[in-house]
This record gives C-alpha cells, structure tokens and sequence, in this order.
C-alpha cells in the first residue's frame, strides 16, 4: 500500500479485537515509530532550539489494565502517547509526526485514533515518563479493529461527520480541482500545478478535531508556493496544521517534489508558508 492509498484508506477504529500484537507486528510498529521520531529531529515548523516531539509506544498494562479513554476506546492492548512542549511550532511538528506514523501503520494494516480529549493525561504521562516542559497532546490506539462496531461508536462517526469532506474548490484556491487518475502516471509527466492540486487533495483527506476541516490553502500562479492556513482556533488547531502538513509532504515526496515548510508568526491565523525547493 502507497502513501495515497493509505491517505484514502485510513479511517478512526474506537473498537478492538481484544488482542496483543503478535511480537513481529510489535516489531515493526516500534521500528516505524523510532524512524520518524529520528526524522522529527529535524525541525519542520519549530525553531531549532526547541525539542523535538517524540511518541512512545505504550502496552495497556502499563496504564495498570485500564486504557483511560474514559470509555471512548474498547478492546486495544496498545497505544501511541504524542509528546511535545507547548511551543506553537513544536505542537504542528508534534502533528506532523503523529500522522506520519499513523499513516505508515494503515500502509502494514494495522487500525488506529486520533484522540485529543477523551483521555487520562494523568495516566498516560505517568506511564510515558514525561520530562519537565512536556506533555501529552494526543493518544492513539494501534491494533485491529473489532470485525463489529458499538452503536456508541457509530454515533460518535455521525456526530463528527467523519467521512464527508468539504468540496475542494472551497478549501482551496488558485488551483483547479484535480483529476485523481492522473495518479497513475509517472510524476515527472504532470506539470507543478497538476501535481500540487493531487497534493492538496491527500490534505483534504486528513483527519482533523471534529472532521473539522479548518485548513485552508492559496496557490501561487506558478504553482511553487502555496499559503496553508487555518481558519479554525480550538486547543486541536495546531494538531490539525501539523496533520495537513504531513498529508502535503509525504503526497509531495510521492510524486517527486520537496517542499520547505516555514511557520510565519507574524500572521494573525495560523500560517504556514510552502515553497517547492
């Protein structure tokens, strides 16, 4: 499974089968989550003297048999504690990352959450061990989903509204809808505004608080800079840049683009500014 496929595929699983991961399948989620915690020392937003977020890989009895997701989660025996400090860069990058390794694991099978809210953070940061300065902004389940969802799991996906997406002329501009089939050819075929209109696409497909969708994106004529900005403010508003961030950089690297990403901070929404190296 490619990074496109496993954009379009991953879905949030609230349920579980009830079992530990084999140990090779534990194997391969902590070789995934230690690569991309050695990525994200490299900044992407945050300034180079800020620490890197990190994610732990935590088992269900290290939160003494009780998952503490106040019921919203039933039957995982893992999951994924999102670290980082309070700086605005350090929580997009912190985003980035997480879905990163999300992603990765849809691409092996394996089922996962996004939760932001319905957590213990006194539990979770007991068992990450966090340092001074860091806290926990996020959890995740990792396993397989129950072959049957809960009814409260089926309300919650109506509630967020989780599988419509907003259309894409109206999230974004200077670039015209794209046509997905073109996909299928080889990169170095399409133009830059062809490939940056694919890319925008995956961002639409990324999970937000609430399938909100607040990410926003303007396009340079040219098709070599693009304004991504929110126009949402909430506690997940960060997360959210840094998940569309992820979603814009690895759909870029699959077609063959490097994009540098700069936080602006002197812009009154949430603003980061793109342009193809």
């Amino acid at each position: 499974m490619n990074i496109f496929e496993a954009i379009l595929t991953r879905r949030s699983w609230r349920t579980y089968n009830g079992l530990r991961l084999d140990e090779n399948t534990i194997s391969q989620v902590e070789s995934i989550i230690s690569a991309a915690n050695a990525a994200a020392s490299e900044p992407l937003t945050r300034d180079a003297a800020v620490p890197a977020p990190r994610v732990v890989l935590l088992e269900d009895e290290s939160l003494n048999g009780l998952s503490g997701t106040y019921g919203a989660i039933r039957g995982a025996r893992h999951f994924m504690a999102l670290i980082s400090t309070s700086s605005e860069g350090a929580q997009i990058d912190a985003g980035a990352l997480m879905e990163n390794i999300i992603i990765s694991l849809t691409a092996i099978g394996l089922d996962t959450c996004w939760l932001g809210g319905t957590f213990s953070r006194s539990r979770f940061g007991a068992a990450a061990a966090l340092a001074d300065g860091e806290e926990i902004l996020a959890v995740s389940p990792v396993g397989h989903r129950s072959p049957s969802t809960r009814f409260a799991e089926r309300m919650m996906q109506r509630l967020a509204r989780s599988s419509r997406r907003k259309p894409f002329q109206e999230l974004f501009s200077g670039v015209n809808t794209p046509d997905l089939s073109a996909i299928t050819r080889p990169s170095d075929s399409m133009t830059d505004r062809e490939r940056i209109s694919i890319i925008l696409d995956m961002v639409r497909h990324a999970p937000s608080s609430s399938n909100s969708q607040p990410w926003r994106a303007a396009v340079s004529p040219d098709g070599r800079k693009v304004r991504l900005y929110s126009t949402r403010h909430s506690r997940y508003s960060l997360l959210d840049m840094g998940i569309a961030l992820d979603h814009f950089l690895e759909s870029a690297a699959m077609l063959g683009q490097n994009w540098k990403a700069r936080l602006d901070a002197a812009a009154p929404d949430i603003t980061i500014n793109l342009q193809l190296d």
